[in-house]
């Protein structure tokens, strides 16, 4: 009797399937995140972008404006847009009732800036810590003209700016309706403004919005790629069917059986020599 190759035996790895799915799921949860941190830069820059109305829903109804308020608009200029220690300065300020309803009782104050002594006021106005103050009224569709002299002295220094402000209350307790200012640039500024433009000139032109979404583009691309090469170094990625199937398709068990011998030179009858050796189990 012959003596029998044992048959190859296949392992199996259950294994493989849970480790597919739960690969999946990674690499799904991966690309969700990067969809997210790419699509919410736009969402933002899409509201940025928008045109007035698309947000024309957010802004109050007329019939919850106070009735009583009159619609004014109010400007402000002293004809300087440089200026220095020494200069003379006159602000014009104009007040115009645009709407429909005449205003009584109106309170006008101008702020003169820190760094300006204060001159004289006409049509009586009244100067008290650093503010002229006026009372007016002003009949609808009509407007009226306020002056203010004052002359630039030594400004404090750091100061770039020297800052007019004139606004207009219907009644001396409430909140301003409207406001405007006028804004001269001292020689400390323009020292300023000057060594700032000579560094970075090509992003001082770009919306504060443009500059948040590239930088949200680049912190997204960074991260996608981090996670890329943290699955390529991976061992799970080294060990993956898909990279070892081309050369091995599975581990086989293998059994080389040791050198056959004769039969039994005793002659004994129905009886099979077994191999000389035990049987040496190799791994393929």
């Amino acid at each position: 009797m012959r003596w029998r190759r044992p048959d190859i035996r296949k392992e199996t790895r259950p294994e493989r399937d849970e480790m597919s799915i739960f690969r999946f799921g990674r690499v799904r949860g991966r690309l969700l995140l990067a969809a997210a941190l790419l699509g919410s830069p736009l969402v933002v820059a899409g509201t940025f972008v928008a045109p007035p109305g698309a947000l024309a829903d957010e802004t109050p109804s007329p019939e919850h404006a106070d009735a009583a308020a009159p619609d004014l608009s109010v400007a402000i200029d002293d004809g300087h847009t440089d200026v220095r220690a020494g200069d003379h300065l006159t602000y014009t300020v104009r007040i115009r009732n645009i709407g429909t309803v005449d205003a009584t009782d109106l309170l006008v104050t101008q702020t003169l800036p820190a760094g300006a002594r204060f001159g004289s006021a006409d049509r009586d106005g009244a100067f008290r810590d650093g503010t002229v103050t006026w009372r007016t009224d002003l009949r609808s569709g009509r407007n009226t003209v306020f002056g203010v002299r004052a002359e630039v002295t030594k400004p404090p220094p750091g100061l770039l700016r020297l800052a007019a402000v004139v606004c207009v209350a219907a009644h001396a307790d409430s909140r301003p309706i409207v406001c405007a200012a006028d804004s001269d640039r001292l020689p400390a500024g323009g020292a300023a403004a000057g060594s700032a433009g000579g560094g970075g000139r090509g992003w001082a032109g770009l919306p504060g919005w443009l500059l948040a979404l590239c930088g949200a583009l680049a912190a997204a691309l960074a991260l996608g790629a981090g996670l890329f090469l943290r699955y390529r170094r991976s061992p799970r990625h080294r060990r993956s069917p898909g990279r070892e199937g081309r050369t091995h398709q599975g581990d086989h068990l293998v059994a080389i059986p040791g050198p056959r011998s004769d039969r039994n030179p005793q002659g004994d009858a129905g009886e099979e020599a077994g191999p000389s050796s035990p049987d040496e189990t190799v791994r393929l």
